[in-house]
């Protein structure tokens, strides 16, 4: 056991640092709360429609706004994007230097690709386990180069908290 995790799902996913794990924690209370999981359901379904309407998009998101998802939304959170890819490999590498991204798989598993030193790692989460925060859950800090994948998938979904209002995105 590492930090009362399973040794296999911490080995699937070492993104979740002990600084993170309590935002983490607040994360995963606030986003299966039902109203908050319904909203971001909707968000989901628009997604899907605006990818129906233009068969060119590979990917998009719906912005949420936390304070319009209650009183309860986490101070750590700026900004919410609900977003719908079509296909396995999603939209390629990015990074976001002013944020930390928080990634809840909202439909199924997913892989994210973290640029380290040591070269590309592998986080798998998405599995759903009720008491692992692992198979839900990954972070991603401030300026790490990253793209998440959903081997398999057709359409698939992931719900990006970031700490930053104004998200600044890049792609490589």
């Amino acid at each position: 056991m590492i930090l009362g995790v399973k040794m296999s799902q911490a080995a699937d996913n070492q993104s979740i640092v002990p600084d993170e794990r309590s935002i983490v924690a607040e994360l995963d209370r606030f986003a299966n709360r039902p109203e908050v999981l319904a909203a971001l359901r909707r968000a989901q379904a628009d997604a899907v429609m605006k990818l129906r309407r233009n068969p060119e998009l590979t990917a998009t998101f719906i912005s949420l706004d936390p304070a319009g998802l209650g009183n309860a939304a986490p101070a750590a959170i700026g900004s919410i994007r609900v977003a719908v890819t079509r296909g396995a490999d999603g939209l390629g590498v990015e990074r976001h230097g002013n944020s930390t991204q928080y990634l809840f798989a909202l439909d199924g598993p997913v892989e994210t690709h973290v640029h380290t030193a040591d070269g590309w790692r592998v986080d798998r989460y998405g599995r759903g386990g009720p008491a692992v925060l692992e198979d839900r859950w990954h972070v991603v800090p401030p300026g790490v180069w990253h793209k998440s994948i959903a081997p398999g998938r057709r359409h698939w979904c992931v719900v990006a908290f970031h700490s930053a209002k104004d998200v600044s995105d890049e792609y490589q």
